[in-house]
């Protein structure tokens, strides 16, 4: 096989950001950003996604940022630290100094000298670095580019300003990468298998590839042998090789799996494997000899990754329910591979955020968390939580001291005055189905359940009282309220519901779109619409007898929207979040545009506040910088 050489690394002017900016980033002063969004806080973290051991402590990244815990008692948080981007993989330099490969912010290295408070010394801007080994003061990168997959190798003796050195190009995308002395191997992608490469000199040299019968997930090595972990949904495998000669590499036994083999750690003579719904699995790999399944920890979700403790006998596992819940533990293990779990920290998806002019809710799949919103519009520390055993939250409202969080079939009521102390008041109950769209503005709760609108009067919260249900054609998908009316979206029907008079809601006005809605926001006399078929719909309310569609956008699929005055707000889960402006006309013109990690999920939106709930990424808040005035641009109309 041949390589071709990207000499050209010495010359690449790597951009490296010092320690003082890149923190001034993270700890919520705004950095600018086109389009006229600017990320100034994020709450995290998200889901695990790797795990790095230094013995006395381990840093677990995320899909959000960073969290140093204790290796014998998980639960045990000695420090956070939140990132631009989701950690794509990590590697230990030096007892206190961990290197990351972070996506789109590329190379980060991180200081945990002192453990409570870790230092973010530099951050190399590579574009989608996602694999990545240290070794002897160098760092070895894979980059996962849209034009060319590379392997960059850094030396990192000074963490504060990385050096290139070299690169090669590589024949597929990389995922996993591992140093043995003075060999490097690669985990491609596709073509799947593994490339062997030398080091002379400080210069790569390609010397084989070895195919494999499954895609390669993760590397590790014990001495001069490599364990690949490999697999893909219900079928996985860890093969070992002998690479003393890596011109001739040799197999050196293996072991099938039942599911996929998503990480891989070595812990003297034992080899631990994060095998998805298999849980945990030890493995005795003699050399030369047969393989042995010494022991398993089943854990009813799927571990995701494991990383050996540094200590005799442990290792971390990281596992994810399909609840949208993480969770950290840590394994014991004897040399039988009798295993036992301590079950540490807990890390949950954020899948909605509301707002009010002071605090800021986010909800995960476990809880509600509760914060303040700081004087510079950032994100502090969070006031108070709420949460219920085995808890599986979706939807969040919030009207006055009043929210309401839904979670299966059942609503409940909660009294936030204290945000430091949320106390449930109070529960509603749907009458079939699970509730996919809440609305609360005063004592009027608006509740889509999937078929039908439900209107509740929570004037007492202990006891709500059912006041209307309204059968809709083609269901009820989403809701919004204000001002004593609310809205209602379900395939192309939309309806308008008066309800000054919480006890006696009655539908008033409808209107046939020309699209199918999926979300729905309200301010004043405007009224969005969201369409997952991208497309974004202004109705204009002034009559609510006679609703009139003034204005359509093609968008990206929207998955929700937020409205105040002339600015909305958009998400779409696979492109980010964009902001849209309606004309002293009554057209719509789009103004701003950011990427975020994740798939953006909901949003809130008060004044030039923004938030965004992103699934596997967390929550952000971003500020908007446009003109107060919306200037007359072309515009888009639709026919009727």
């Amino acid at each position: 096989m041949t390589m071709r050489r990207d000499s050209s690394i010495r010359q690449l002017g790597l951009q490296v950001l010092s320690a003082a900016g890149l923190l001034a980033a993270s700890s919520g002063a705004a950095t600018p950003s086109s389009g006229g969004l600017a990320v100034v806080g994020r709450t995290g973290p998200g889901l695990p996604t790797r795990i790095a051991s230094h013995g006395t402590h381990c840093v677990v990244g995320t899909d959000s940022g960073l969290v140093m815990v204790d290796p014998v008692n998980t639960s045990r948080v000695l420090a956070r630290v939140d990132l631009a981007s989701a950690v794509r993989d990590m590697s230990v330099v030096e007892p206190s100094v961990t290197a990351i490969a972070a996506g789109e912010s590329g190379l980060l290295m991180l200081s945990t000298r002192d453990v409570r408070a870790p230092r973010v010394l530099s951050e190399t801007r590579l574009d989608a670095a996602v694999a990545i080994a240290a070794s002897d003061g160098q760092v070895f990168l894979g980059l996962d580019e849209a034009s060319e997959d590379r392997l960059v190798v850094l030396d990192v003796s000074d963490p504060v300003n990385p050096i290139g050195i070299d690169s090669i190009r590589l024949p597929g995308p990389p995922v996993a990468i591992d140093k043995l002395g003075g060999v490097v191997a690669v985990g491609i992608e596709s073509p799947q298998g593994v490339l062997i490469l030398s080091q002379e000199d400080e210069r790569l040299v390609a010397q084989t590839f070895v195919a494999t019968t499954l895609p390669p997930k993760r590397l590790a090595h014990h001495g001069n042998r490599l364990f690949v972990a490999c697999g893909m949904p219900a079928t996985g495998e860890v093969i070992a090789f002998d690479l003393s000669d890596p011109l001739v590499p040799r197999r050196d036994g293996g072991l099938r799996l039942a599911d996929d083999a998503r990480d891989v750690a070595v812990d003297g003579n034992r080899v631990l494997v994060a095998a998805s719904a298999l849980g945990l699995v030890v493995l005795d790999a003699p050399r030369g000899g047969r393989w042995m399944r010494l022991g398993d920890l089943g854990t009813g979700d799927d571990a995701i990754a494991v990383a050996s403790a540094g200590l005799d006998g442990r290792a971390v596992l990281a596992r994810r329910s399909s609840s949208g819940v993480s969770r950290m533990a840590t394994i014991r293990f004897d040399s039988d591979g009798a295993c036992d779990e301590r079950p540490g920290l807990a890390l949950a998806e954020v899948v909605d955020v509301a707002r009010t002019m002071t605090h800021r809710f986010v909800l995960r799949r476990d809880r509600l968390d509760i914060y303040s919103v700081a004087s510079d519009g950032g994100i502090t520390a969070p006031l108070g939580s709420w949460t219920l055993p085995d808890a599986d939250f979706w939807h969040v409202t919030v009207s006055g001291v009043t929210a309401a969080v839904a979670s299966g079939a059942v609503i409940h009521l909660l009294d936030v005055s204290a945000p430091a102390a949320p106390r449930q008041t109070g529960q509603v109950v749907v009458t079939r189905g699970a509730v996919t769209s809440l609305a609360l503005d005063g004592a009027m709760l608006a509740v889509a359940q999937g078929r039908d609108l439900e209107i509740h009067d929570v004037t007492t919260p202990a006891r709500p009282l059912r006041t209307a249900v309204f059968a809709m054609s083609e269901g009820c998908y989403a809701v919004a309220a204000g001002r004593n009316r609310l809205f209602a979206v379900g395939g192309r029907q939309f309806i308008v519901v008066a309800s000054r008079d919480a006890s006696r809601p009655s539908i008033i006005g409808q209107l046939l779109l020309p699209t199918n809605g999926h979300s729905v926001a309200t301010s004043a006399s405007n009224v969005i619409v969201g369409s997952l078929e991208g497309s974004l719909l202004l109705i204009r309310v002034d009559d609510l007898g006679h609703p009139e569609l003034a204005a359509c956008m093609a968008t990206e699929p929207v998955s929700a929207v937020a409205v105040d005055g002339q600015n909305i707000v958009a998400t779409h889960p696979e492109a980010g979040v964009s902001v849209i402006g309606v004309t002293p006309t009554g057209g719509l013109v789009q103004n701003a545009w950011k990427d975020v990690p994740g798939s953006p999920c909901a949003t809130a939106l008060r004044g030039r506040s923004v938030d965004v709930a992103a699934t596997g990424a967390g929550s952000f808040h971003l500020e908007l910088s446009l003109p107060s005035v919306i200037v007359r641009l072309p515009e888009r109309t639709v026919s009727r």
